[in-house]
């Protein structure tokens, strides 16, 4: 899906530059593969994250026709990109500025195709006003990716100061009061000039295969998961094959419980398991291989819903069968409401919550939680949250099913999913509250005399 909102952003073209990432005789460092993309492709795809639109990849004439055949052969490169071929002795900073000044937009992205980083870097860029250049340092070190706005490259071209460096030219901006530099996280950026910085970029990205949101638990899945996800990017298999294939799992694990008996249950429940550590690889090979969609997101949430249908519906089946008590039955249909109605009441939720970012439902939804902690009902929310969690609950089937205590999970269950839903109605009405005042304090723009005679005569 797409990284931002597409209303408040002023920055829609990203300029790579991919010319200056070669050694004496060796292949373009442009094209070293991190998580089975080119680096240069995944600066690109990165950009295309963070809300880029336009694309314009400068390369020179030695190397160019091979970093260019090698993108198009992926089929990843966005729709509109477009390409500049400069002489191999263009490396000057002013050469190569001078060259792209025809093509510039009003503000521009300007981004290394030797490094990786995470596209939340380019965020805060994608929406900045105000400064002519802006430069991201990481620990003191330029990290290549700046802002630029077209009025300061025309001041730059026209004074043509000699530069030779890269470092030349930001001291000139800052003599010249046209840079504004801003801190980035080191962990977040990682230059590539040899095959140990490739290792280290392997490295940070798995850690930004982590969620702000993960708990314990979640953790604890990723460190299995994570793996199996580096394995799956290298096969021909899309993020949503992995949360259709979770969902058999899920499926075969509600046909064990089904089945009754100790060992089934315990069988049942280690897949079960295995289906809660798979649930986080979908997203995990989305984002290694920038495959990320909406469609996706809300395709993982119907599999989700499946999942919990699939194992509880089994349970159910598997203790009337084993002790032939209404009791499980009953608590089944309970169970079963609960659920139905807490997949309606989140879904409309998170579509009203995190509008067209479903992936951002529950970080959302723990911020809006947060701001009423006076309230003991929404407290209790927040506190309890992961309980119904995909990562903690497989977690405790496990260890109910080896003590063979199942009938506690399904009874609690069927009281938690009602719950859920209960607590969801209640809190969407503090929701609407929350909208309806911010959009009370918003200041109303004046009215001009012709827009109020033209809205009387209508």
């Amino acid at each position: 899906m797409d990284g931002k909102d597409q209303t408040q952003q002023s920055v829609t073209q990203a300029i790579i530059l991919a010319h200056r990432s070669t050694e004496a005789n060796a292949s373009p460092v442009c094209l070293l593969s991190v998580a089975t993309l080119p680096i240069v492709l995944r600066a690109i795809l990165t950009a295309q994250r963070a809300g880029a639109r336009k694309f314009l990849v400068v390369v020179d004439e030695v190397n160019g026709p091979n970093i260019r055949r090698t993108l198009e052969r992926s089929r990843r490169l966005p729709d509109e990109v477009e390409w500049l071929t400069l002489p191999s002795s263009a490396t000057s900073p002013l050469v190569v500025l001078n060259a792209i000044a025809e093509r510039a937009e009003e503000q521009f992205l300007l981004l290394p195709g030797d490094a990786t980083f995470h596209w939340r870097l380019l965020d805060p860029l994608i929406s900045m006003d105000g400064p002519e250049v802006v430069q991201l340092v990481a620990s003191g070190h330029c990290t290549g990716i700046y802002k630029f706005s077209r009025h300061a490259l025309a001041t730059l071209c026209r004074l043509s100061p000699t530069l030779h460096t890269w470092r030349d030219l930001d001291r000139w901006l800052e003599r010249a009061h046209l840079l504004h530099r801003e801190e980035a996280e080191d962990k977040f950026w990682q230059p590539i000039t040899s095959a140990e910085d490739l290792q280290r970029a392997e490295a940070k990205l798995n850690q930004w295969l982590y969620k702000e949101t993960d708990g314990l638990f979640a953790q604890w899945n990723r460190k299995i998961s994570i793996p199996i996800s580096r394995w799956l990017i290298k096969l021909p298999i899309t993020p949503n094959m992995v949360t259709v294939f979770t969902l058999l799992v899920s499926v075969v694990s509600g046909v064990f419980f089904a089945l009754g008996g100790y060992l089934h249950t315990l069988m049942g429940a280690i897949l079960s398991h295995l289906a809660c550590i798979l649930d986080g690889s979908d997203g995990e090979v989305a984002r290694l291989t920038f495959q990320e969609s909406e469609f996706g997101c809300w395709l993982e949430t119907v599999c989700d819903n499946a999942y919990y249908a699939s194992i509880y519906t089994g349970m159910v089946i598997g203790m009337y069968r084993t002790t032939g008590s209404m009791a499980y039955p009953i608590a089944g249909v309970l169970l079963g409401v609960g659920m139905l109605m807490s997949f309606i009441t989140t879904g409309y939720q998170r579509k009203y919550v995190a509008r067209h970012r479903p992936e951002k439902y529950l970080s959302e939804w723990q911020k809006k939680m947060d701001a009423h902690r006076d309230n003991v009902l929404y407290r209790f929310a927040r506190r309890h949250e992961f309980l119904v969690r995909r990562a903690f609950l497989p977690y405790a089937i496990l260890f109910f099913a080896v003590i063979n205590f199942m009938e506690f999970v399904l009874f609690m269950s069927a009281l938690g999913a009602n719950l859920v839903w209960t607590l969801a109605l209640y809190s969407h009405r503090a929701f609407r509250r929350d909208a309806s005042q911010k959009v009370s304090r918003l200041p109303r723009r004046p009215v001009a005399d012709g827009q109020r005679r033209a809205a009387s005569h209508q």
